[in-house]
């Protein structure tokens, strides 16, 4: 008992403590892996009137936070600040849930493996903040998915290539002049490779500076480049500032020309100085509409192409990511699963994410029952299925928008995301084309795709997006079932 009051009064006296000490008490009431998802990510700040703000990456986590562990939270905060003498009915401490756009970043900096939404800094932001291009993108906080390694990489017959010479890339083995392009369709491992490249090159050679970004973030770059007159400066950081260049996406460099030729004049000179460079694309670079000059350079280097994972590789992609979210998954439903969703491992990743939670909300019935409910709602194959509309108002309902606005061209950021995330989660739950969701919200195929692009590149970069949209496919798969219940229920 004395330690418990000496500790009281210590922490009624010390801020600093008193989240840690929160965060080990949640630990213990909170699954793994809803506390790995929505509680880890959190960060606090005390205000000058004794306010705690809980600080989360955007508006909907914050909401989502307040309205499911709020209580919880308040309640473990106010006993350990409650004063050892203070009466039962003293006013506790106030706590107030924002996202971190609203708030100050933390003091300290961003450390190797820190993915949190206070990591990495967009290269566009960095001379906001005063610093180079540089000083940012070669620091070893590079936003890096901490999923995405080697070791968790599952290996088969369609990635074994890809696999084999990413890992020896960055065990500084050479491999021809230097230069890999990995290319596949959406969700089968392009970016966990390159990543997983980037983290073990650095593991082997903490020297090394590794610039890893999207073919979009170059452009960006350079345009702002051109716009401050400062081209000096960016070729200095592409080019002598970097021994390991890791660029996603180069399909969207097609046609912007002038990028490209800055582009290729980047690669040649890494190239001659013998770096090493690492190109994503979700089609074969002959097919990408580019310069001779730059085509040349991507059809000389090493191409490894991804294949949809074969039945082996899904049932084991699927054991790997129940036993990473601690959920226990029978074989059954891994065979089940493992046979319906066939091409995507993000989507196959999802599919367990959503059959963790709905097993924890209905203890009652088998994994493998509550999996054919899902998969009915995820492929949209059976009669039933979950509709662009109810994918529509459950974004508007989460994001708190107006269905009209989500369909209006403005362009304003929350609905931008929201309209982004829609499309996303509509390509994730239907089977309806690029084309029919672009209906929806009065956009063309061609913005669509680009709007579903740029999602699942912010999915892959950034854990909590991810996160947020595990959880909205796992919430409209699960509300789409209870109203298919009450219907049913209703005849």
């Amino acid at each position: 008992m004395d330690e418990i009051m000496r500790k009281a009064a210590v922490l009624s006296s010390d801020r600093s403590e008193v989240w840690p000490e929160t965060m080990k008490r949640l630990s213990t009431v909170i699954p793994a892996d809803l506390f790995k998802a929505w509680i880890e990510p959190l960060r606090v700040s005390w205000n000058g009137e004794g306010t705690m703000e809980i600080l989360s990456p955007n508006e909907f986590f914050s909401d989502y936070v307040a309205e499911h562990y709020g209580s919880e939270i308040s309640k473990n905060v106010n006993e350990l600040c409650r004063p050892p003498c203070a009466l039962p009915d003293a006013p506790g401490v106030p706590l107030v849930f924002v996202f971190a756009r609203e708030t100050k970043p933390r003091e300290k900096p961003a450390t190797s493996g820190d993915d949190g939404f206070f990591g990495w800094t967009p290269p566009s932001r960095a001379r906001e903040k005063g610093s180079s291009l540089g000083s940012v993108l070669l620091s070893n906080a590079l936003g890096f998915n901490t999923d995405f390694t080697f070791e968790n990489f599952v290996v088969g017959k369609p990635n074994d290539l890809a696999f084999t010479v990413s890992k020896a890339l960055s065990e500084d083995d050479k491999l021809g002049n230097g230069m890999l392009c990995l290319f596949s369709d959406h969700g089968q491992g392009k970016s966990h490779l390159s990543q997983a490249l980037g983290r073990n090159a650095l593991a082997v050679n903490p020297g090394l500076r590794v610039l890893y970004l999207t073919a979009e973030d170059f452009c960006n770059e350079m345009t702002r480049s051109l716009n401050e007159k400062s081209m000096g400066d960016f070729k200095k950081n592409f080019r002598f500032n970097c021994d390991i260049l890791i660029i996603e996406d180069m399909t969207f460099l097609c046609n912007k020309y002038k990028i490209q030729d800055e582009l290729s004049l980047t690669l040649d000179h890494l190239m001659n100085g013998g770096k090493k460079i690492v190109l994503t694309s979700t089609v074969e670079p002959k097919l990408i509409r580019l310069s001779n000059h730059l085509k040349s350079r991507l059809n000389s280097s090493l191409i490894a192409p991804i294949g949809p994972p074969d039945l082996e590789t899904r049932m084991e992609i699927i054991r790997r990511k129940a036993k990473r979210i601690g959920f226990s998954i029978s074989e059954k439903a891994v065979e089940l699963i493992s046979d319906r969703v066939t091409k995507d491992v993000r989507q196959l990743e999802s599919v367990v994410v959503t059959l963790s939670a709905k097993c924890r909300v209905s203890p009652k019935k088998t994994d493998y029952a509550l999996a054919k409910e899902s998969l009915t709602s995820y492929d949209g194959s059976a009669e039933g299925g979950i509709t662009l509309e109810e994918v529509r108002d459950f974004i508007c309902d989460a994001f708190k928008v107006e269905a009209s606005v989500l369909s209006s061209r403005t362009r304003i950021k929350k609905v931008c995301e929201a309209r982004k995330m829609a499309i996303y989660v509509s390509r994730m739950l239907t089977k309806t084309t690029l084309e029919e969701i672009g209906k929806t919200y009065k956009r063309n195929h061609s913005t669509t795709l680009y709007a579903y692009n740029k999602m699942d590149d912010e999915i892959r970069r950034n854990p909590e997006t991810g996160r947020l949209a595990d959880y909205l496919l796992a919430a409209i798969t699960e509300k789409h079932q209870r109203n298919r219940g009450i219907t049913r229920g209703s005849h």
